[in-house]
């Protein structure tokens, strides 16, 4: 990972470089240097830019994927200490601690997992909520997660209960688990017991809707949709498409990412003219942005882009297609999109998680 991140830098560097060398002259053949013009030098520069951004998304690909390969590796160690063994005996790592799970800071590391998968296992819907009362306390977010869903399904007050002292805290710089909102939204709208909390969800998402910052609007916007209430998501697409005819090329680009954040088909008729941008930066994030709303609809619109001039602009068009032609969305991590992991309490080799994010 590192060495990608090198290597990126290098690439960025050398294009940076080769743009000042031609910046004052160009060859032409044997004869005097000949300055480049300015719409020849835009066209170089926008083509590196796009590059640089594609290897970024790359990386930042990877990168997710090593967060879920880390998530497998603390499983399997999990098993390997219910089975009697230690993580550090099985470890070829010579540094390894002697206690087996203990971290540098004497926390241990796989607190939780084992809990987990006796949730998994449990004989009935008692001990399941039984044991998901008591995984409450863990350290571990995967564990507290695990917890909730038993909770949206069995307990839906007690649950919405908690997600709203979650909400409560999320504002607060200094909680590294902040990110679990997004998520226990989802899990509460999503949980079997959703249907019996009613109205009083509805009123409670509009509430967290109303006093929350943007990602925790965009996340109660989708769950009100799922639950029939699109007035919240239509007005948040209605507020970002006020930039898209900005000429800031800027307030465009981030226009066209918060519609994708969206994760929403409200947002795709917003998109589908941004492919047309004359910016090849609006035209990736258009692609990237419909990726994330998973509406095989938009692929006619996307088409045209695989005979794009920008190299970057056709290569992100062809995976755009294949992405929605398989019905996939665009992980997005910070939307509760956590593919792979089951909250009920294990790792799910199918991947995917159900609900609307």
């Amino acid at each position: 990972m590192r060495a990608l991140a090198v290597l990126l830098t290098f690439v960025a560097g050398g294009a940076v470089a080769a743009t000042g060398f031609w910046l004052g002259k160009e060859t032409g053949g044997d004869g005097p240097a000949m300055p480049m013009t300015e719409g020849e030098l835009t066209k170089q520069l926008t083509a590196m830019s796009a590059r640089v951004e594609d290897l970024e998304a790359r990386v930042d690909l990877i990168a997710r994927s090593n967060a879920v390969a880390a998530v497998r590796d603390d499983v399997r160690a999990s098993e390997v200490r219910a089975a009697g063994a230690t993580p550090a005996a099985a470890s070829s790592d010579p540094g390894a601690p002697a206690g087996g799970n203990a971290n540098a800071n004497g926390s241990n590391r796989f607190a939780g997992f084992e809990e987990m998968r006796k949730l998994r296992d449990a004989p009935d819907d008692a001990t399941r909520l039984a044991l998901a009362r008591q995984m409450l306390k863990e350290d571990n977010p995967m564990a507290v997660m695990s917890a909730l869903r038993v909770l949206a399904d069995l307990a839906p007050k007690e649950a919405m209960a908690l997600v709203d002292q979650m909400v409560a805290k999320a504002g607060d710089p200094n909680d590294p688990n902040s990110w679990q909102v997004d998520r226990a939204i989802a899990t509460l709208t999503d949980g079997k017991g959703a249907t019996g909390l009613g109205t009083d969800l509805d009123a409670k998402l509009r509430e967290w809707y109303s006093r929350g910052d943007a990602d925790l609007k965009r996340t109660t916007a989708r769950s009100l949709e799922s639950r029939g209430d699109a007035g919240p998501m239509q007005q948040l697409v209605a507020s970002y498409r006020s930039d898209l005819g900005s000429a800031d090329m800027g307030k465009r680009t981030r226009a066209v990412d918060n519609l994708g954040r969206t994760r929403s088909k409200e947002a795709v008729p917003s998109l589908v003219p941004m492919l047309a941008d004359d910016s090849p930066e609006v035209r990736l994030g258009a692609l990237d942005a419909l990726r994330r709303t998973g509406t095989d609809a938009a692929i006619a619109s996307v088409q045209p882009l695989l005979n794009d001039p920008v190299a970057a602009v056709r290569d992100r068009a062809t995976r755009t297609i294949e992405s929605l032609r398989r019905g996939e969305r665009e992980p997005d991590f910070r939307g509760g999109d956590f593919r792979g992991f089951d909250f009920r309490g294990g790792f799910s080799p199918e991947g995917g998680r159900r609900g609307s994010n």
